[in-house]
């Protein structure tokens, strides 16, 4: 195993703590949990970014979809879906801040609540279905 896909696990590995200490929200509290979530946020990028040849192999093979198999398109469904749900947990999330983002006088509506957990529960799915499909590169 080489240095750069150590560093991937390792970077892999510290998300899924963060993710599992954001499920422990009464047990954090407000402050914690809104720290950790820019946390795995900061990583998320990292994370994107540290993998962006995979993204750009895709945008450029658009031309030969027929080598595709079925584990190619459900790793690009999954990925939209990801980087789709990311997107709405973060804006939900600047909505319903209590402590980090509390100034920008944001009034939530009860809605912002609710998208926020549908959001995070299909963030923990689909982070399952990520990780399942790249099980063998992880083993």
């Amino acid at each position: 195993m080489n240095s750069r896909l150590k560093k991937k696990i390792v970077l892999d590995f510290v998300m899924t703590v963060f993710m599992i200490i954001l499920m422990g929200y009464f047990v954090s509290g407000p402050l914690w949990h809104e720290i950790f979530g820019v946390g795995v946020l900061i990583l998320i990028i990292l994370h994107n970014l540290i993998n962006l040849k995979w993204f750009i192999g895709i945008i450029r093979s658009k031309n030969k979809i027929t080598n595709f198999n079925y584990k190619m398109y459900i790793r690009i469904c999954i990925n939209l879906l990801l980087i789709v749900n990311t997107a709405v947990l973060l804006i939900s999330s600047v909505f319903i801040s209590r402590e980090l983002f509390v100034k920008l006088e944001l009034h939530p509506t009860e809605i912002w609540y609710y998208l926020h957990r549908f959001t995070a529960y299909m963030e923990i799915l689909l982070v399952s279905v990520h990780l399942g499909l790249h099980w063998e590169l992880i083993m």
